[in-house]
């Protein structure tokens, strides 16, 4: 008889002579008795992970909230036409805000109408969050992508937002005119039906408006926090339950779409939309990371906004932060600069890696100068010469002392383009 392990390894043992096998806890080690003696066999299971599971809600409800990247705007043809996993759930009006809000249903993508900024909207983060969330609990907790556990742990979706809008207008007109009523429907759903729910993180994606109008990154910085403050008031007074809500950001890199050149000046602001959003996840745990744009694929015809495959894949993202989330409380800060210093004629980044070591990619981000990085003095000369990439670190060797000079990066491509192969 072979006999396998939970971490693959392969013991043959006498089949009349094993009665049973026990898997003990975690790095307790029994010795094999004799063949031939024991009437039990025991095997030391390996270590678990960090994730437990909680008391989850019947239906975790998760608002993408934003502009048209929220919407789905462009991304077209959609992938998603019926459930990879029968886990997600939108209103019978279908994933993006209507009127239609008596019933859910299963979580499907489809072709939806122009919006004032996009000729067609299509496939969401959606599903691909469904996807990343099961796929890492299946991966990392070994529940099965189709046990009988997601039949009462649904994720529920809907969007919230409109094109071409700030992140005032988000917080004045679409917060209360979509998600308060989408929250409220819910509710009301779940309780005809005895489910309990819950609305532990918003999906935002927004910024690239805010960008084109140049607005200060302490402002923007001061309103995503507001705007995270009334999402959690809302989801806590309409369910009547202490909710407390978090943000799972993506990180925009639409400087060569929003009318800015595409290399930096000492005094250029077009980077304050995306230094904020990477600053307040950095330093406040309301906010996750998810992914930066310039990774993802975006539209042919419409630059500014992602192809199908492009919110796919940055949905898959949201899920697996979903995942650190709720079952590991991990507040996912993604791959960040948390500290940066000039030795010498060295400016020396340290980043935020939880798996090293720092690698670069230019298979399948598009190879450019300098690895994206740019390095201003007050002159607007720029003095970087050389970079090199180590575990935890991007070392910037400079023609001169880089002190008070301004570092940049993704701050390049080609003007009126977007994305992993021609944009920022």
């Amino acid at each position: 008889m072979v006999i396998v392990a939970k971490d693959g390894r392969q013991f043959t043992m006498p089949t009349s002579n094993v009665d049973s096998i026990t898997f003990l806890p975690a790095n307790q080690v029994i010795d094999l008795p004799e063949i031939g003696h024991s009437d039990t066999i025991v095997i030391e299971q390996p270590n678990p992970n960090s994730y437990s599971l909680p008391e989850c809600t019947n239906v975790i409800m998760i608002p993408i909230v934003g502009q048209s990247l929220s919407l789905g705007s462009a991304s077209v043809p959609v992938l998603t036409t019926a459930n990879k996993y029968n886990t997600g759930l939108m209103f019978e009006g279908g994933v993006r805000f209507s009127n239609n809000r008596s019933q859910f249903v299963p979580l499907v993508e489809m072709k939806g109408s122009p919006t004032n900024d996009s000729a067609n909207t299509g496939e969401t983060v959606a599903s691909g969050c469904v996807e990343g969330f099961v796929e890492a609990l299946s991966h990392d907790m070994g529940i099965d992508v189709y046990d009988d556990y997601w039949q009462s742990h649904q994720l529920m979706f809907v969007t919230c937002g409109s094109g071409s809008k700030t992140i005032q207008q988000i917080i004045d007109t679409y917060i209360p005119t979509q998600l308060i009523p989408s929250i409220q429907s819910a509710k009301q759903i779940c309780d005809t039906n005895g489910w309990s729910i819950s609305v532990p993180a918003i999906i935002y994606m927004q910024g690239e408006t805010d960008q084109k109008q140049n607005i200060a990154k302490d402002i923007y910085k001061e309103l995503l926090q507001r705007l995270q403050f009334v999402c959690d008031s809302i989801a806590t007074e309409v369910l009547n339950e202490e909710q407390n809500t978090k943000v799972i950001l993506y990180q925009i890199a639409s400087q060569n779409i929003v009318g800015q050149p595409t290399t930096p000046n000492f005094t250029s602001s077009a980077m304050n939309v995306p230094t904020a959003q990477m600053e307040v996840i950095r330093d406040d745990d309301k906010f996750l990371a998810s992914a930066p744009v310039y990774i993802l694929d975006h539209s042919l015809a419409e630059p500014i906004h992602l192809s199908a495959e492009g919110e796919r894949l940055l949905g898959f993202y949201c899920g697996k932060t979903l995942a650190d989330l709720l079952f590991r409380s991990k507040h996912q800060k993604g791959v960040m600069p948390y500290h940066v210093y000039a030795k010498g004629n060295k400016a020396i980044v340290e980043y935020n890696v939880e798996y090293p070591p720092l690698r670069t990619d230019t298979t399948w981000v598009s190879s450019v100068s300098n690895l994206g990085f740019t390095i201003l003095n007050s002159l607007g000369t720029n003095i970087l010469s050389s970079v090199n990439v180590n575990e935890t670190q991007v070392v910037i060797e400079c023609t001169q002392s880089p002190m008070n000079a301004h570092l940049f990066y993704a701050f390049n491509g080609t003007r009126g383009k977007d994305g992993r192969q021609q944009g920022s």
